[in-house]
């Protein structure tokens, strides 16, 4: 579904913004509130492999768009977390659109982070899927403090009995 950014004039009428804009600036304008986003938005092929690669991608995993562009989606998926690119790859070919979820990758730096992934397909002209688009928001400070609070939850308790 397209969704379109309206303008009202002084006069309190509506147009729509976006309309008016040439392709080109269409383009632009996508294109700059991809590389703008505080999340991970990159796209893959049907087969895995690396096509767009936003710098909040670039700061989220530690690998620039130069070492990830062709390159398989795998490599900042732990082998324990690989079925899940599986699933996934199925999920969209029977038409699904998958859920977003909570998992973990791996940094270029080896690290494991949680981040909340949102897979959605990418279609051709005629309605086939050709890829996937992701947008993954890194939510490991957020699962620490969780867990922090948890843990103090559990010691207070204990200190009651």
């Amino acid at each position: 579904m397209h969704r379109e950014l309206i303008t009202v004039d002084a006069r309190g009428s509506e147009e729509s913004a976006f309309k008016q804009l040439s392709t080109e600036d269409q383009l632009r304008h996508l294109g700059a509130i991809i590389d703008f986003s505080h999340d991970a938005i990159f796209s893959t092929t049907l087969g895995g492999h690396v096509l767009s690669w936003n710098a909040s991608a670039e700061r989220i995993y530690g690998y620039s768009a130069k070492e990830m562009l062709g390159n398989s989606i795998s490599t900042v998926v732990p082998e324990c977390r690989l079925s899940e690119l599986k699933s996934i790859m199925e999920q969209l070919q029977e038409g699904k659109r998958p859920a977003s979820f909570e998992t973990e990758r791996v940094r270029k730096d080896g690290r494991i982070i949680q981040v909340y992934l949102t897979v959605s397909p990418v279609l051709d002209a005629s309605g086939h899927l050709i890829g996937t688009s992701t947008i993954a928001r890194d939510i490991t400070e957020r699962r620490a403090v969780e867990e922090a609070i948890r843990k103090k939850q559990r010691e207070l308790e204990e200190e009651k009995r």
